[in-house]
């Protein structure tokens, strides 16, 4: 005997994906924090390296860095650093850190004449035998600090009388050549070693009493500082102020 019955048929429809093909899933877009967007920005942002007065930076100013690379700060010879832990930094989103100055002078028992962008200071050797060469002296008795070494020569006066004063009280010397000489007419001042033309009005003043002599043959021709003033005599001496020229 057979049974008559409904065959139920199933459809099962399936409506198709708007993204070419593409399952549910795949259709999906992965949302990125504005946060992030915002950082992987400012990562990008490089950082141009600027310069700094007797110190130069590795990469070299001007240079632009990525963020995230190191900077190195450099002191030039006879400088020195306020801070030695701030001579490296990062560059971040665009900023570099502050960077520690680069001091003028190996230490402060020089004189800074930002004139010449020289440092003075009195140097006395009680042993050293009696000669004219006064360079050198300097070359002989300035520590080696990697620039060049001359006597002290500026015409910013004031800071050859500021080294010699505290040069003789630092070395017990009763006097210092302070670079200046007339060597041929008395009382024509010029620098030792360029023979540049120092004027008599800034010195005159500074003389001691019954200073300058005029002696007629114009043997004391070297200006030495001393407590009681200027003085004009002849060479030998072993006590001078003597300079290191910087470069900035």
């Amino acid at each position: 005997m057979v049974s008559r019955g409904f065959i139920l048929m199933v459809f099962t429809i399936v409506f198709p994906s708007p993204f070419n093909g593409s399952s549910g899933t795949d259709a999906c877009f992965r949302t990125i924090p504005s946060r992030d967007i915002i950082m992987s920005r400012n990562e990008r942002v490089p950082c141009t390296v600027g310069t700094t007065p007797f110190g130069t930076f590795s990469p070299a100013s001007g240079t632009q860095v990525p963020s995230g690379n190191a900077v190195t700060l450099t002191c030039n010879p006879a400088t020195r650093t306020d801070d030695p832990a701030a001579l490296t930094g990062t560059c971040t989103n665009g900023v570099l850190p502050n960077y520690s100055t680069c001091t003028p002078c190996p230490d402060d028992t020089w004189i800074f004449d930002s004139t010449t962008n020289r440092c003075f200071k009195g140097f006395f050797d009680p042993l050293a035998p009696a000669a004219c060469d006064f360079t050198g002296f300097c070359q002989s008795h300035v520590p080696n600090f990697g620039v060049p070494v001359d006597v002290g020569q500026t015409l910013n006066i004031q800071k050859l009388f500021d080294a010699a004063q505290l040069g003789t009280i630092t070395t017990g010397s009763v006097g210092m050549f302070i670079g200046i000489v007339d060597p041929i007419t008395n009382e024509v001042y010029q620098l030792y070693t360029d023979l540049t033309p120092v004027p008599a009005a800034s010195l005159t003043p500074f003389f001691g009493p019954g200073k300058p002599d005029a002696d007629p043959t114009n043997s004391n021709q070297q200006i030495f500082f001393r407590p009681f003033g200027l003085d004009n005599e002849i060479c030998g001496t072993a006590a001078m102020v003597c300079q290191l020229q910087l470069t900035e």
